[in-house]
């Protein structure tokens, strides 16, 4: 069956290149081909995950695009989805997957190897894309690209905090990216702040990189989740670079003071945790914090709206798209000035200092200045409505068209 849909597939695809190529020979079509890193989709999704779903959900929209989606093409057939997302509504979008049978001989590893080193690439070959997008710093190792890439930095931590990653990623960053640094025709940055770092630290020509703003759509929430109020706020992966440690310290500085916080951290476990682990285990207010590894968006969406504030103090980040989302659920939020938080927070935050004592006078200050907190929360609202999906596919797209010119 595996080689009856392959080769079906196979076929079908020679006939539609030739038939592309046929009408726009002729004047007959104007509709262009992207292929599309799908790889952010094998695990749940968290920033650019969703960076990267919204957008494609954008473009699938377009009438004169059609989407190549490349991941991992070959999956065993007994699951049934190898995403951890649905593109059942999506417009345009063909999606390269074929599930293995267990009993393939000699095995199902073996074919794994086989179809993801030589057809994955092959298909990509004969797909015949106009424009190949990595909405994930640089496109999978595996993929010989024959058209233009244009790829999507996040931030330069790599650089700015090498420490703050896990060797894996840092090697594959340090290996991989200067090579599409190189080759892509467009590097699209989610900040000034990241734009800057790459042209300071990566000695990068700033009429190739161009700023795109991520987005922020309608979000659903559950009213009817129940947690313990007042509590302070943290979202995103747990690990050093988003400062933790900061937060714990200043957690511990208010109910020394008496202050009736509980805390709640939502995020995965990410590298180099086992400090700031320890550090939530002998805490003696250890009671008070709560951990939730992953919340689906619409329970997220209610601890937001229900929080008295965010704390999102962090040493670095690209973009900091929990911002957005504290504004736009009539959250407050205590950043700092660092890379690019002041950028994407404006005057709609409340900034701080890195350390506990800070964070903790920072807290403070919005728990007895109650219009102060009010006056926050109204500039969020206001700050986030120029934050839209449609805005940044559009810009997006635009590059798009200017490459392929």
């Amino acid at each position: 069956m595996l080689l009856v849909n392959l080769s079906r597939d196979i076929g079908g695809t020679f006939f539609s290149s030739f038939l592309n190529y046929y009408k726009r020979s002729k004047g007959l079509q104007n509709k262009i081909t992207i292929g599309y890193d799908g790889y952010p989709f094998l695990e749940p999704l968290t920033g650019i995950g969703w960076y990267s779903f919204h957008l494609l959900k954008n473009l699938s929209n377009y009438e004169n695009i059609k989407i190549n989606l490349y991941g991992r093409t070959f999956f065993p057939e007994e699951n049934s989805n190898n995403f951890y997302v649905s593109f059942s509504d999506f417009k345009n979008l063909r999606i390269r997957t074929y599930g293995l049978n267990q009993n393939l001989f000699p095995s199902r590893d073996f074919w794994f190897q086989i179809m993801e080193k030589v057809f994955i690439p092959f298909f990509i070959l004969i797909d015949r894309n106009d424009l190949f997008f990595a909405p994930n710093y640089f496109p999978p190792p595996l993929f010989k690209i024959t058209s233009p890439i244009v790829a999507t930095i996040h931030d330069c931590t790599f650089k700015v905090y090498p420490q703050y990653l896990q060797k894996e990623t840092l090697r594959n960053l340090q290996k991989y990216l200067p090579e599409t640094l190189y080759q892509a025709e467009k590097i699209i940055c989610d900040s000034k702040s990241t734009e800057k770092d790459l042209i300071e630290l990566l000695k990068m020509n700033e009429r190739r990189t161009k700023v795109v703003y991520l987005g922020l759509n309608s979000i659903p929430f559950k009213k009817d989740i129940q947690v313990n109020k007042p509590y302070l706020l943290f979202v995103s992966t747990i690990e050093p670079r988003k400062n933790i440690v900061g937060i714990l310290n200043a957690f511990e500085i208010l109910r020394e003071k008496k202050y009736p916080f509980n805390l709640i951290l939502v995020g995965k476990i990410g590298w180099k945790c086992e400090d700031i682990i320890k550090k939530i285990k002998e805490s003696k207010y250890k009671d008070y914090i709560f951990h939730y590894y992953y919340l689906k968006i619409e329970e997220l969406g209610s601890f937001y709206q229900n929080a008295f504030c965010l704390l999102f103090p962090s040493h670095y980040e690209g973009f900091g798209f929990p911002i957005l989302e504290g504004f736009y659920f009539g959250c407050p939020v205590i950043t700092t000035r660092k890379s690019s938080m002041l950028e994407i927070g404006k005057d709609g935050c409340l900034y701080v200092e890195e350390d506990g004592k800070s964070i903790a006078e920072g807290v403070i200050k919005l728990w007895e200045n109650k219009d102060l907190r009010e006056n926050l929360i109204k500039r969020g609202y206001e700050i986030v409505k120029n934050f839209k999906w449609e805005k940044t596919t559009k810009e997006t797209f635009e590059i798009f068209l200017k490459v392929l010119k």
